[in-house]
C-alpha cells in the first residue's frame, strides 16, 4: 500500500492493528474517536505524513508509532504517561511536541535523530532512557527535568544543548556517554548529590570550559573528559582516590595538579593536551602508565619528588 494517501469512512473504527499504515503515502490522518490505542508501528515510515489530529482521547501509544514519519507538530495525549521507545525516531521534520506536562517516562531513542526539534518542555518526568534525545542536533533547550531520577546512557549525546545544563538533583548517577559530542555545552552544574559519573560521560564537549567535580564521587572513570579541548579548569579533585585511563586526554589544561590521594598515573591520562605546560604534585605517585604524558608539545616540567625537565 505504498501509494495509499487517503483513508475515509473510518470514523467509527474502535481498533487499529499493529503497523496498520506502515510506509504508506498518507499526508494527513484524523484518528478515529472510538479507538483509544495507537498500536506499534502504526505510522512507521510514513514519510509524507505531516499532520495527525484527533488523538487527544488516546490512552495508549505503541513503540515505533510515528518513527521515520514526516510529522511536523503533534499534541501529546494527556492520558499517556509514557513515551515509548522509538516513538518519534528519525522524524527529521518534527519541530514541536506539546502537552508533555504529565509524562513520567521517556523511552529509549524516543526522540532520536529528530534533527529539527529545538525545544521540549516536560513537567513531571522521572526517567529518561538511553539515547532518548541522541542526535537531536538542534535541541537547544530541555526544561522541566527537575523530577528526573534515572538517566540512561547517551541520553543527551550529540544534541544542540547550549550554554549551561543543570543536572537533575534527584538523579544520583551520570551515565556513560551522557552528553557525548554535544558541542555547544559550556557548563554542567547541579552535580552536588551525584555519587557516580560513568566513563565518557562528558567526552567531546569542545565548549566545556570549567568543571566542579562532585565531592561524593571518588573515582574518575575512563575518558570522562576526553577531547574537552576548552576545559582549562577542574576543581574538587582533592578527595579523588582513583583516575582511569584517558580521563583527561586532549583537554585544554595549561597546568594540572595531580590529586594527592591518587598513587597511579594511568595510561594516556593527559596525552595530546595541546596547551599543557606542567604537571605538579607527583611526589607520592607509585607508577606512571604508558603514554601518560605522550604528545605534550608545550610541556616544560613534570614535577615529582624532583622536577623532571622536558
Amino acid at each position: 500500500c505504498h501509494r495509499l494517501h487517503t483513508v475515509v469512512g473510518h470514523e467509527n473504527v474502535s481498533s487499529v492493528g499493529a503497523c496498520a499504515f506502515l510506509q504508506t503515502a498518507l499526508t494527513a490522518f484524523y484518528w478515529p474517536r472510538n479507538a483509544f490505542a495507537i498500536p506499534t508501528g502504526a505510522f512507521h515510515g510514513c514519510s509524507s505524513l505531516t499532520s495527525l489530529a484527533g488523538i487527544e482521547h488516546v490512552t495508549s501509544i505503541g513503540v515505533f508509532s510515528f518513527a521515520l514519519s514526516g510529522i511536523v507538530s503533534i499534541p501529546w495525549p494527556a492520558g499517556v504517561e509514557s513515551i515509548p521507545r522509538y516513538t518519534f525516531f528519525g522524524c527529521r521534520a518534527l519541530t514541536r511536541v506539546v502537552g508533555l506536562d504529565q509524562v513520567l517516562h521517556v523511552g529509549g531513542s524516543s526522540f532520536g535523530s529528530c534533527t529539527s526539534l529545538r525545544r521540549l518542555t516536560f513537567g513531571q518526568v522521572r526517567a529518561i532512557e538511553s539515547n532518548a534525545f541522541q542526535y537531536c542536533t538542534e535541541m537547544a533547550t530541555l526544561s522541566g527535568l527537575e523530577h528526573v531520577v534515572i538517566v540512561g546512557s547517551f541520553a543527551f549525546a550529540y544534541t544542540g544543548l547550549a550554554g549551561r545544563f543543570h543536572w537533575p538533583e534527584g538523579a544520583p548517577e551520570v551515565p556513560a556517554f551522557a552528553f557525548y559530542g554535544s558541542d555547544k555545552l559550556t557548563a554542567i552544574d547541579g552535580l552536588e548529590r551525584v555519587t557516580r559519573i560513568y566513563h565518557e560521560a562528558f567526552r567531546e564537549l569542545p565548549s566545556l570550559r570549567a568543571f566542579r567535580w562532585p565531592a561524593r564521587v571518588r573515582k574518575v572513570e575512563s575518558g570522562v573528559f576526553h577531547s574537552c579541548l576548552s576545559l582549562t579548569s577542574i576543581e574538587g579533585l582533592e578527595d579523588v582516590d582513583f583516575i582511569a585511563d584517558y580521563a583527561f586526554t586532549r583537554t585544554g589544561f595549561s597546568s594540572f595538579r595531580w590529586p594527592p590521594m591518587v598513587e597511579n598515573v594511568p595510561r594516556a591520562v593527559l596525552s595530546s593536551s595541546p596547551n599543557l605546560r606542567q604537571v605538579t604534585n607527583l611526589g607520592h605517585v607509585q607508577s606512571i602508565g604508558a603514554f601518560a604524558f605522550f604528545n605534550l608539545s608545550q610541556a616544560r616540567a613534570i614535577i615529582g619528588p624532583s622536577p623532571v625537565e622536558g
